[in-house]
């Protein structure tokens, strides 16, 4: 039966990208999101359409992964999406790139109807869209002293059994940081001291 050990709380935010100019009247007929591009209809019917309706603009999407969809932003200066979404740690990049404005929470009162700490989460770049968990799982039948932190995916029994997420995933840069706390490196800085001790 698996178990979780330590797990990891993580925000998704959403931030306005630099250059962009619009009011809750939505001067801007279009607003361009930048987001995942999952769960295309359901999004679609509950939550676009409802709020075309209520602003009179349309809403186009730009697709792809945290690192693509970055990227892409980054070298557009900042500018060619209204809204952006993505997991923190990709929005921290975007934060320390100079990519995103500033947001007045004074503009967004429903700010105060969600949880305290989704509401600015990274700043004043926005609050978080969702908040959720990465833990880590495991064979307890076959993983015995149990794991009971993230520093044990580097003990010597488990050498070759260890199964990481992608980089561009959510949890894939969180994984990163954690090889580099054990490598005792900064993960940003020195990418190869801290990605080497977890190549199993």
């Amino acid at each position: 039966m698996p178990h979780e050990g330590h797990p990891h709380r993580h925000t998704h935010s959403h931030c306005r990208a630099r250059g962009c100019r619009f009011s809750a009247s939505a001067q801007a007929k279009t607003l361009t999101i930048s987001w995942w591009g999952y769960n295309g209809e359901k999004m679609n019917a509950n939550i676009i359409e409802p709020f075309k309706k209520i602003c009179g603009c349309d809403i186009v999407f730009e697709t792809g992964n945290n690192a693509d969809r970055l990227n892409k932003l980054k070298l557009r200066g900042g500018k060619g999406v209204d809204v952006i979404y993505l997991s923190d740690s990709f929005s921290q990049l975007g934060i320390e790139q100079g990519l995103f404005q500033e947001i007045d929470p004074a503009k967004i009162p429903n700010l105060a109807d969600i949880y305290e700490l989704g509401r600015a989460p990274q700043g004043k770049y926005g609050p978080a869209y969702t908040i959720g968990r990465v833990g880590l799982v495991y064979d307890s039948a076959k993983v015995n002293p149990p794991i009971t932190s993230w520093a044990d995916l580097w003990r010597a029994d488990l050498k070759g059994s260890v199964s990481l997420p992608g980089i561009t995933t959510t949890a894939g840069p969180m994984a990163v940081m954690e090889a580099g706390k054990h490598a005792g490196v900064d993960p940003y800085k020195d990418a190869d001291k801290a990605s080497k001790p977890s190549r199993r």
